[in-house]
């Protein structure tokens, strides 16, 4: 069994609330900030512009050629609806508070709330009072311990792919002169991004899914199998 401890934004469950989602769909036009902005941009012009280059991957979508004035309208939308205050810093959405969700199975329950100023509460009306008991994976209610530091000095290494198109999620470059290698990338932000916010070190290295030619060692569902048998070095796949 699936067990997840996750958060969501807090959105009260008011009488107005239950009222608006039965009627949604005549009101979304003027509750929708997304459709709120495009009226104030208004409906022409929003023509796409394709790359002709001949790119592949996600580089292949449409531009919108308004694409920028839509975005600072949205970005300076702001009103109080049924769900709280609705406004963007930063390109994020700001709630006020956050429930705490244990999701267990198909089943979720929330065990406490999160807010900026308090902190972890079980109630958002009782400060001071701690969340309830959480299912951790594994369907134990003992607090894991987290990650114990290796006395054989190995590294988690994680595989990267290589690829061509849209760099911008993960790229793998080497130095010909240092014979070095580097990755970077969205994807490698965030997951640096976490690790340094772990309370414990976690050694690391980056190995990329490559031949010795430097190119791509096959597809991600050749690069998942071999991570899933074990494999250190993908070279005796060549």
């Amino acid at each position: 069994m699936q067990v997840v401890l996750g958060v969501r934004p807090d959105v009260p469950r008011t009488r107005e609330l239950k009222e608006f989602t039965a009627r949604w769909k005549r009101r979304l036009r003027r509750e929708n900030p997304g459709a709120v902005a495009a009226e104030k941009v208004g409906q022409t012009g929003l023509g796409f512009a394709k790359p002709v280059n001949g790119s592949t991957d996600l580089e292949t979508m449409g531009v919108s050629e308004r694409g920028a004035e839509l975005l600072n309208t949205m970005r300076r939308t702001s009103f109080v609806g049924l769900s709280g205050g609705f406004r963007l810093v930063e390109g994020q959405l700001q709630s006020s508070a956050f429930e705490i969700v244990n999701v267990v199975g198909r089943w979720g329950r929330g065990i406490g709330f999160w807010t900026p100023a308090n902190g972890l509460w079980r109630e958002l009306d009782s400060p001071g009072t701690h969340v309830g008991l959480v299912v951790w994976p594994g369907e134990s209610w003992a607090v894991p311990k987290g990650w114990v530091v290796p006395t054989t000095g190995k590294k988690l290494r994680v595989v990267v792919p290589v690829k061509h198109g849209f760099k911008e999620f993960v790229e793998v470059r080497w130095d010909n002169g240092t014979n070095t290698t580097t990755v970077d990338g969205y994807c490698i932000d965030v997951f640096e991004e976490v690790m340094q916010s772990l309370p414990y070190a976690v050694s690391y290295e980056f190995v990329p899914f490559a031949r010795p030619d430097r190119t791509s060692a096959g597809t991600y569902n050749d690069m998942v199998h071999q991570v899933f048998l074990g494999v250190s070095s993908f070279n005796h796949l060549f």
